[in-house]
């Protein structure tokens, strides 16, 4: 069986309706739908006639993520290399090969850690005066998106 994927969906207020959110919550009784409830019966009421008109008149959509996307310069034999370097670090924690061994492909690493972004840099200045969207592309991923407005 494999791994449940989870999407998270937000809501897109750029293609909400909010005229007809509006006519969904004013046509709704309050007077009479609350007369007879306690304050926690009238506020789940509240509640759950909001999220209704809120589903039909705001569309959701997938929240764009950081968690799919790889290292622009993280390529599969680098990435190979990475992981074969945390196999060596369990099995020096654990005595099973020297630290000569593990500091070695420590520095194999580095290296193609540094080599791989120096090319990416290269490329994207290279190509940059024909075609900016891949540089574009580039800067917009490094963009820091904030999570959640802070209360006042």
């Amino acid at each position: 069986m494999g791994k449940a994927r989870s999407i998270v969906r937000t809501l897109n207020f750029r293609k909400a309706n909010f005229q007809f959110f509006k006519a969904l919550v004013s046509k709704t009784p309050w007077e009479i739908v609350l007369r007879d409830r306690g304050a926690e019966q009238s506020w789940q009421f509240c509640k759950d006639a909001f999220h209704r008109a809120q589903e039909l008149s705001i569309p959701g959509c997938k929240k764009s993520g950081k968690k799919g996307n790889r290292l622009a310069w993280l390529c599969r034999d680098l990435l190979v290399k990475l992981k074969s370097k945390r196999e060596l670090h369990s099995q020096w924690k654990q005595g099973q090969i020297s630290c000569k061994e593990y500091k070695d492909a420590v520095q194999l690493c580095t290296e193609g850690v540094r080599r791989a972004k120096a090319q990416l840099e290269l490329n994207l200045a290279r190509d940059a005066k024909n075609s900016k969207n891949s540089f574009y592309r580039y800067v917009n991923q490094k963009r820091k998106v904030k999570e959640s407005v802070l209360p006042r």
